[in-house]
């Protein structure tokens, strides 16, 4: 349509102006509510297609937990991400308040990291929060926990959730738009009300022995059903087959 002899197809990983896709014949949409986003703007709906991320479910034994200070037989949170106001790790903080028992892994770098360690100390709970900046070996870290939190107030789809659900760790998340409809509560991972730290601290209790066990075990199953490497690939090379010219 554009008088060219091949397809411009554009990737949205989250809710951007359309202006920036102008010259695209297809847009792809990491979640449903991506592609409802860009429909609702009034792309042909026809030319909307969704097509997940995948991640890599490469294991790798757990750091060791005296490397960090970290008692081998606590409850250990791991969070991962931008440490942005949008990933709401200040609510996570507070939670920990409320969990006199756990300890928490907070791997990433942000604007809010200074605020973070002072909301830490604020609380009280600064010797079981390490700060590990940015991490490319999430693998190990994973291995070592007990439970992946995402209490994001903005989450367009959650890669972090699909890395547990890889790595077998049971998932606790807030209720944002793209973690709602990743997550099946009760079945693959647990959801809490944004920006809810005490309930957010209740979940995370209760997360434990042949809960957390079942958990992690349907996680891993919706892994393999529609975000491995060779699932997602496959939906790839079929969609360029479809539209190519």
């Amino acid at each position: 349509k554009l008088g060219r002899d091949f397809v411009h197809v554009g990737r949205l990983g989250g809710y951007y102006k359309l202006k920036y896709f102008r010259g695209c014949d297809h847009l792809i949409g990491n979640t449903p509510g991506m592609v409802d986003y860009v429909c609702g703007l009034g792309w042909p709906a026809e030319c909307a297609h969704y097509l997940p991320n995948f991640v890599s479910e490469r294991r790798a034994p757990p750091l060791d937990r005296k490397i960090l200070n970290t008692p081998g037989d606590a409850p250990l949170l791991l969070g991962l991400g931008r440490l942005h106001e949008n990933k709401a790790f200040d609510v996570l903080l507070d939670s920990m308040a409320l969990l006199p028992d756990h300890w928490l892994w907070l791997a990433g770098t942000g604007p809010q990291e200074a605020a973070l360690r002072s909301q830490a100390v604020r609380l009280g709970i600064e010797k079981r929060v390490r700060f590990l900046g940015w991490r490319d070996d999430v693998a190990p870290l994973f291995s070592a926990a007990n439970i992946l939190v995402c209490p994001s107030r903005s989450e367009p789809l959650g890669n972090v959730v699909l890395e547990a659900w890889a790595q077998h760790v049971p998932v606790i998340a807030a209720a944002s738009e793209g973690l709602q409809q990743l997550i099946d509560h009760e079945v693959n991972g647990l959801l809490v009300p944004t920006g809810d730290a005490p309930a957010l601290a209740k979940s995370i209790m209760g997360i434990t022995g042949a809960r957390a066990e079942a958990l992690a075990a349907s996680g891993w199953a919706s892994y393999r059903e529609s975000y491995n490497e060779g699932t997602v690939v496959s939906r790839y090379l079929d969609f360029f087959n479809t539209v190519a010219r």
